[in-house]
């Protein structure tokens, strides 16, 4: 048997046929930022909502050039990302048209080299 948290009551029921699923899309985008060879950031933008108050981010910094993570990262509101964004261009950081392969398995989020 499977329960199932429904909409109707927010009791558990044992039919799903009795809940409303409702679905959420969520995008996921990763940019990178670097200002030597082995001195970059790689930031990543979790939207699963218009809202971008109810949307995250994070950064890691990332060394490049070794093909990884410096272990310096933070996750915050998308507001304190774009914010953090804005200071590393005035330090000099450029965007990089594309990732490098090697990084790749960060693209979606930190956690995603552990998987």
């Amino acid at each position: 048997m499977t329960l199932s948290l429904c909409s109707f009551g927010g009791r558990l029921r044992d039919s799903p046929s009795l809940c409303t699923l409702t679905s959420s899309l969520m995008t996921v985008k990763s940019y990178l930022y670097q200002r030597t060879a082995n001195d970059g950031y790689l930031v990543t933008v979790r939207k699963d909502s218009s809202d971008d108050s109810r949307c995250f981010g994070e950064m890691s910094s990332v060394d490049p050039k070794k093909s990884a993570p410096t272990y310096v990262r933070i996750e915050a509101p998308l507001k304190v990302i774009r914010t953090s964004v804005a200071d590393l261009l005035k330090k000099g950081y450029k965007l990089q048209d594309a990732i490098p392969e090697s990084l790749k398995y960060l693209v979606n989020g930190y956690q995603s080299q552990f998987e």
